[in-house]
């Protein structure tokens, strides 16, 4: 999370989803990875970025994805932006981003190691069964340096490749408590089913905004539907870009639902978004073409 000069909580309030939705055991299927290796990889956490991006990379072809790993170089910062594709049966495609270099406040746990741990993490768990979309799972640079690597990302994306991505989620300073939703940036119906499906697994799920921040999903705002998940609330509003970021302000076992209804929101999304989707207005204005809804 890349912080401007005055920061102030806008909203925080728990919600929960209606009791009688249901999502059916093959809507949400995916590999639960232990909570000891999840916990374990968020306290591995390198402080220079330099070694964090070495260590994704590392997870990565650990879970399988040497094959589909490359690295897009940033213009500008020495870190390059880390990229591993699960390929799906279609190139309809599903981005999940994390920042993970450190601002230098601190160890940088919690902005964004918390993020960024849990992409290699979520690749091995979405993995375990065929997916109709392609995912695209990327570990921002530079995000502490206004949102560089996200924005180097969505510049270079193509019109096609812009038409053909259903959907970003994004992750930022998780594991302070209850997982939270931004939601004046985040996509109306992505949130939706992301409230349907905390209520499915009975995890709370809070709703709240941060005035003055400044997010890697900012980066694709009008080209792609996106959502960003986070933990901030405002007792513990300060810790992100402060020398307070360490392994003591992390609540594990808030850190561990975060995964958990990460890994079945992601498996959830594949089978509910369309594998089609309309250009968004940034490719409505080279085409010409009208957008029509994008869920099913």
């Amino acid at each position: 999370m890349r912080m401007r000069n005055v920061p102030r909580f806008f909203l925080m309030a728990a919600v929960t989803a209606a009791s009688c939705w249901h999502l059916s055991a093959q809507e949400v299927k995916f590999r639960t990875i232990p909570k000891e290796v999840v916990e374990g990889r968020l306290r591995d956490c390198p402080e220079k970025s330099a070694q964090r991006w070495r260590k994704l990379e590392e997870w990565f072809k650990a879970a399988g994805g040497g094959d589909s790993l490359s690295e897009q170089p940033v213009s500008g910062y020495p870190d390059p932006n880390v990229i591993c594709t699960l390929r799906g049966e279609s190139d309809s495609t599903i981005i999940v981003g994390a920042h993970f270099d450190n601002g230098g406040w601190g160890h940088g746990v919690i902005d964004n190691w918390s993020g960024a741990a849990l992409l290699p993490t979520l690749y091995e768990s979405l993995k375990v069964v065929p997916r109709k979309h392609t995912f695209i799972f990327v570990g921002f640079a530079a995000e502490e340096e206004g949102l560089k690597g996200s924005s180097f990302y969505a510049r270079h994306m193509t019109r096609e490749e812009v038409a053909r991505t259903r959907a970003l989620v994004n992750l930022d300073c998780l594991g302070l408590g209850t997982t939270a939703v931004l939601t004046l940036s985040s996509d109306k119906m992505l949130m939706d089913m992301l409230v349907r499906v905390a209520g499915a697994l009975k995890l709370r799920l809070g709703v709240g905004n941060r005035q003055g921040a400044r997010w890697d999903a900012d980066s694709f705002s009008g080209k792609i539907p996106k959502i960003t998940l986070h933990s901030i609330t405002v007792r513990k509003g300060n810790v992100a870009n402060s020398f307070s970021d360490n392994w003591d302000e992390v609540r594990w076992d808030e850190y561990y639902n975060s995964y958990l209804l990460a890994a079945a929101y992601l498996a959830h999304i594949d089978g509910q978004l369309k594998e089609e989707r309309a250009p968004s207005r940034f490719a409505e204005r080279a085409s010409g073409q009208a957008q029509p809804a994008f869920f099913k």
